[in-house]
């Protein structure tokens, strides 16, 4: 569940990079929890109110006789806003992080407000951020 906070905590009204890609990289993981699992929506007729009003799409029918197959196109949907229209990736993105702060009831960007991290949470996240790189490299190649 480290990587929903982490998805929360990153500000996703920067447009630089590093954050659209940290943002594509998270959202590939909690959109899986959110589809594969049956936490959020037990049934798969159930998903199409969220691809409607969270990811804005309106997706065949067909999509949603597997989560998988729906899981697959929302990612490579979302792949491709990521280079082709990036206002409309980060407004997903920023849906998808109301939808989560609502479930979990957290905030969304709490880097807005002040908080002090032990070194503990600070190495935490950069050896985090490896773990990241070394799968991105992986997924990309």
């Amino acid at each position: 569940m480290n990587y929903i906070k982490d998805f929360l905590e990153i500000n996703s009204e920067e447009l630089n990079e590093e954050i659209i890609e940290s943002l594509l990289f998270l959202s590939v993981a909690v959109l899986s929890e959110i589809i594969l699992e049956k936490l959020h929506f037990e049934k798969n007729k159930d998903l199409k109110e969220f691809t409607t009003e969270v990811l804005l799409e309106s997706y065949k029918d067909y999509l949603f006789d597997s989560r998988p197959t729906l899981y697959a196109r929302i990612i490579k949907d979302l792949r491709s806003y990521k280079k082709e229209n990036k206002a409309h990736f980060m407004q997903l993105e920023r849906n998808i992080q109301n939808f989560l702060s609502i479930k979990y009831k957290r905030d969304v960007n709490p880097q807005n407000k002040k908080s002090i991290r032990s070194d503990e949470e600070k190495k935490l996240k950069s050896g985090n951020k490896e773990v990241i790189e070394g799968w991105r490299s992986i997924i990309e190649s």
